[in-house]
């Protein structure tokens, strides 16, 4: 469906009244790597728990992270391309040279 998704992750406790979970607990994970796990810090023996929730991330911001992708892609070939241009033919630095030490 072409939709881009990102995850959000919230440590909370139960409200037993009111019947809620409510943000209770510091919630610490790697956005980049969720699979690494998360930790919740909560000052309370309560029930909590880790809530997961997904929300689509921004089509305009999808596109500009596309565009930069690429864009420091092609640097980034263009920068090895070179180097192997310039270092290829010098024969000087490929050679090995052995020196005697007394």
């Amino acid at each position: 469906n072409g939709k881009r998704m990102q995850v959000s992750y919230i440590c909370a406790k139960y409200d037993p009244v009111k019947a809620k979970w409510k943000e209770g607990c510091e919630t610490i994970y790697n956005s980049a790597k969720p699979s690494d796990g998360v930790l919740c810090l909560c000052s309370h023996n309560t029930s909590f728990a880790v809530l997961m929730s997904a929300y689509e991330i921004d089509r305009g911001f999808a596109e500009v992270q596309s565009y930069l992708t690429y864009v420091l892609l092609g640097i980034s070939i263009v920068s090895l391309i070179l180097t192997l241009v310039f270092l290829l033919p010098a024969k000087a630095l490929r050679s090995t040279r052995s020196a005697k030490t007394n």
